[in-house]
């Protein structure tokens, strides 16, 4: 126990001890803060007030490695000469210690409740004087946000101790101010037992993490308050208020001490009264329940917002003005489905973590407000605070712009895993985890936007989890509760399974289950990832029970760092010597880069998550348009086009107004189309008020098989030892008699190929082929294609015949070479000489091109990127781009730029040389500026893709086939069977056309 002269004591040994995480602190409340009057109230901008002081900006500042080298004298040392940081901040991308990233283990060794010895540890000093208009008044200081345990002292007094690094940590500072300057001292250290709780998937990193400020109020105020609003029909609501009223000065008169309590839209006050107070009621919770009133129901599609003000008066003098912005809804699970104002939800979610690509764990609202605005875009309704309270201004904005949310409590033990040491099952823990449940609760629980609680993530189960669930259902029987770990059990309300794969969603609707099923995390967004998101979703759209889920997840968590002049993000082990420990890139799994740029995959989410379903009737020759929306109207523009490569011969454009759930039709014309190939109808939808987008894509007529054309009736390939050629108008091609792979092909004197169009069966694994060892299982097929031997080789007037063998692989192939008028068919087939079926990374071809040969034009899926498990949001167009246009830079490198089912590509000099290929079957392309061989790595996160050097060439894959990229998770399954076609025999064919401009 360490003495301080003021008789105060603290005690280090609180870092090791479970039973002590919360000392000297003000019970926890809802967020409020006062105003001076109604008027300012309103505004809601709660940083307006004068009641408010800042005291972010630069803070002193000194660190330690540990607390045996602090300063002996650290309250009373002259501490001006010490270094500054600004606060809020992570010590650990100010300089101070590295910043590390592991997924679900502890960055220590596990020894619960025992911390490292080297605890690395700051102190913070901040000097601040309270202005004369306060001095009169209650003062409090806040801390948003310390990771992980916190010491704070004022003006030399101890004030006390904190863990809990996600929720405010608050004192009443009032004795211990002083006229003039006063001081404020904190310790922040990174480990402390609380840390076995906070086994997050994410950077861990320590500080000040949230803003400090300095609130006052009057002696006599409002300690906390809930709010329930109740929806009792559309157009009618009441109040069920909850409040605790506190007076600092003893013993004084209030028998003339009123609540005044109102309710505004906007500027307008549409109700209020007067409640008299039992003064002998005073710090006990009392009731006040408001009369039915005429109001307009809140929902994430239309969050319609009212204030509340509190406002006590004692003998006629009016106090501060207490208010919160709140939503009239109901939340509840009935006949076992999460509803919204009495209709079921479908949770189109996402889980976020607060995260900044240059500051870590520091958030702006700015960044905030992006968030929600992309979001929206990107028809996510619902978001998952992963895994921990957030920043209090995160709940205003979700409130105001119609965010649902899935708050969940700081608890996250993974380390400890889920068998008999986890800590959900020790009681000596239970407290510690109760805390954290009952501070998330008592701040946020006025906050319309939240309609799930979570009592935590990851960290088994037990006894610990089963008394949360317990205190928060009496607390707030409204609101549902869920825990992944509780599976069905009683302590859940809700199933919510991790990664579940789509045969499990699809066992579990068939079980006539009592509880929804709402995936907390699925579709791990890992590098090139998210397969077989439609898959989950036709299973959704099919059961009732199966309400959505929550994408893993929002954003990448790289760090932004500079090489040689360039911007690049760094993720785990890119920090500090090679001890420290890393799950290298595992923390990259959003769906957006750490700037926002999306992905492709958050199109194909944006795509799948839209708020229409799009249908087209050939028999009625109609679109049929059903809105997904629950509540309100939307007046949508319809647009209609009918097309082929060519051109567009229809178009219908339309705008109606469509109901909640109802259906709209646009009958279209008759148009004889039967003549055509490849007619696609495309239906674009856009909300004229939202501006939000639907879109729908339809083949109305295939195209012939047939792509040889133009044969010669002579056509002779001339031979000599080394290739047989074949003179094509002004081009020429050259076909190697020693390997039997296409080696050239000439326009103008000129050879476009730099390498031999060979054999390729191979794709650079991307992280969720890593995650299910990929390599080991299909290593042989890396090399196979260049370590084909050719068996045989021979030539009549119109083919060249090659057949090879592929040991490694236990497979063989002949290829025939037919001569063409404009060039030459290919036809490559494989056959499987083991006596199963036998899956195939991928099966194409393979060459390299000279860098002029840049512009490539293609008739296909389109703009972005897309694979067979990944493409819905993608459609038929032409479009064109150039290898690095192509190139996807996901942070680490592995597969990606592909598009899959294309009719045509033609690939241009932008002279007047080009190259057109077509199939009779719909192919895959790559055309990037690096290598196959150059994107694979065999551990995840062992490559950056800013590492990776140019080499001149651009590298063009022509596929027959291609494996699904998967998309359940990224340690685990490979992609669902229909996206991995095993096979026996396989077929692909070119046709490889020279052209001059």
């Amino acid at each position: 126990m360490n003495e301080k002269e003021s008789g105060e004591a603290w005690d280090y040994s609180w870092l090791e001890d479970p039973l002590v995480f919360n000392i000297g602190q003000c019970s926890p409340h809802c967020f409020l803060l006062p105003y001076h009057d109604i008027e300012t109230a309103l505004g809601g901008i709660y940083k307006n007030t004068s009641y408010y002081h800042s005291l972010n900006g630069d803070w002193h500042f000194k660190y330690a490695v540990n607390r045996s080298t602090l300063p002996k004298n650290f309250l009373d040392a002259d501490y001006t000469n010490w270094g500054t940081i600004p606060v809020p901040s992570n010590l650990q991308l100010e300089g101070y210690g590295h910043p590390i990233y592991v997924n679900d283990r502890y960055e220590f060794d596990k020894n619960p409740p025992l911390v490292p010895k080297d605890n690395e540890v700051g102190i913070y000093k901040k000097s601040f004087a309270i202005s004369e208009e306060w001095k009169e008044r209650q003062i409090f200081l806040n801390f948003g946000a310390v990771k992980t345990a916190g010491y704070f002292w004022c003006n030399g007094h101890f004030l006390g101790y904190n863990q809990d690094s996600k929720t405010e940590v608050e004192f009443d500072i009032t004795s211990y101010l002083i006229d003039g300057e006063n001081i404020l001292t904190v310790q922040v250290f990174r480990w402390c037992d609380g840390s076995y709780l906070e086994c997050q998937d994410m950077w861990r990193l320590s500080g000040i993490e949230r803003d400090v400020y300095l609130w006052s109020s009057d002696k006599c105020r409002i300690r906390d308050y809930t709010v329930q609003p109740i929806l009792t029909n559309k157009g009618e609501g009441s109040i069920d208020l909850k409040y605790e009223i506190v007076d600092s000065i003893l013993n004084r008169d209030l028998s003339d001490l009123n609540l005044l309590i109102s309710l505004w839209r906007d500027q307008e006050c549409i109700w209020q009264n007067s409640e008299k107070l039992n003064i002998n009621e005073l710090k006990k919770i009392q009731n006040y329940n408001t009369p039915t009133l005429d109001i307009l129901p809140w929902s994430h599609e239309d969050p319609q917002l009212y204030t509340l003000a509190l406002q006590l008066e004692s003998n006629g003098v009016k106090g501060d003005v207490i208010s919160c912005r709140i939503g009239f809804r109901d939340v509840k699970i009935e006949a076992g489905l999460l509803q919204l104002n009495n209709k079921p939800l479908t949770i189109k979610g996402v889980n976020r973590h607060e995260h900044d690509e240059v500051n870590g764990h520091v958030i702006s609202v700015k960044s905030m407000k992006d968030d929600i605005l992309l979001m929206k875009s990107l028809n996510i309704n619902s978001v998952r605070n992963s895994h921990y309270p957030n920043d209090r201004q995160w709940y205003e904005l979700c409130d105001k712009y119609g965010i649902l949310l899935v708050d969940e409590a700081n608890i996250e033990s993974h380390g400890m895993g889920y068998d008999e040491e986890s800590l959900a099952k020790d009681p000596v823990w239970g407290d510690a985890h109760m805390d954290r449940i009952q501070r998330m609760y008592h701040r946020s629980k006025n906050h319309s936007s939240i309609i799930i609680w979570s009592v935590g993530n990851e960290g088994g189960d037990g006894i610990n989890f089963e008394k949360g669930y317990e205190w928060l259902d009496a607390i707030e029987p409204q609101r549902p509760i869920q825990y992944e770990q509780a599976m069905t059990r009683d302590h859940t309300d809700i199933y919510c399974p991790m990664y579940p794969t789509v045969e499990h969603v699809e066992t579990y609707a068939m079980s006539t289950p009592d509880k929804p099923l709402i995936m907390c995390e699925y579709a791990h967004a890992m590098g090139n990832s998210m397969g077989n998101l439609i898959d989950y979703w036709d299973l959704i759209s099919a059961h009732d029970c199966l309400q959505g889920g929550y994408v893993w997840d929002w954003m990448d968590q790289g760090i932004l760092a500079q090489k040689d002049g360039e911007s690049y993000w760094k993720y785990g082990g890119d920090f500090g010597p090679i001890d420290i420990p890393s799950d290298r890139n595992f923390c990259l799994n959003g769906v957006l880069f750490p700037d926002r740029t999306l992905h492709p995959m958050a199109l194909e989410m944006q795509h799948v998550y839209q708020d229409y379903t799009i249908s087209w009737v050939p028999e009625k020759h109609s679109v049929e348009i059903v809105s997904q929306y629950l509540f309100i109207n939307n007046t949508i523009h319809i647009t209609v086009r009918i097309w082929d490569r060519y051109k567009e011969f229809y178009k219908k454009e339309s705008i109606v107004t469509v109901a909640p759930g109802a259906e709209c039709k646009v009958v279209l014309e008759e148009w004889d189309w039967a003549s055509k190939e490849s007619v696609f109808l495309d239906v674009v939808i856009v909300d004229t008020e939202k501006n939000h987008k639907a879109k729908g894509q339809f083949r109305l007529q295939d195209r012939s098989n047939s792509v040889r054309e133009n044969l010669l009736e002579t056509p002779i390939w001339n031979s000599n030892n080394e290739s047989y050629s074949l003179e094509v108008g002004e081009g020429r091609l050259r076909i190697n008699r020693s390997t039997g792979l296409l080696e050239s092909i000439e326009l103008d004197g000129i050879d476009l190929l730099k390498s031999p169009l060979e054999f390729h069966f191979w794709r650079p694994p991307n992280d969720n082929d890593l995650g299910y060892q990929f390599y080991e299982i299909y290593a042989d097929f890396e090399e196979a294609g260049r370590d084909g031997k050719l068996e045989s080789i021979n030539c009549s007037k119109h083919i060249v015949e090659a057949h090879f063998l592929f040991e490694k692989i236990s497979c063989s192939a002949t290829i025939q070479y037919e001569a063409n008028g404009d060039g030459v068919a290919i036809s490559m087939q494989i056959q499987n000489t083991k006596e199963t079926e036998m899956t195939f990374p991928r099966i194409g071809f393979l060459c390299s091109l000279f860098t002029d040969m840049s512009k490539l034009t293609y008739f296909g899926r389109g703009p972005h990127e897309n694979y067979q498990d990944r493409k819905i949001s993608t459609f038929y167009g032409v479009y064109e781009g150039s290898p690095e246009t192509f190139f996807e830079p996901y942070i680490s490198p592995q597969e990606n730029g592909y598009r899959c089912e294309n009719e045509l590509i033609e690939i241009a000099d932008g002279l007047r040389s080009s190259i057109e290929i077509t199939s009779s079957r719909p192919f895959g392309f790559s055309y990037l500026p690096f290598s196959p061989s150059q994107l694979t790595q065999k551990i995840q996160g062992s490559k950056h893709t800013y590492d990776l050097d140019r080499d001149g060439d651009n590298y063009l894959c022509l596929d027959s086939f291609q494996m699904g990229i998967g998309g359940t998770d990224s340690w685990l399954n490979e992609p669902l069977l229909k996206y991995r076609k095993p096979i026996r025999t396989h077929v692909f064919d070119l046709v490889i056309k020279l052209k001059t401009l």
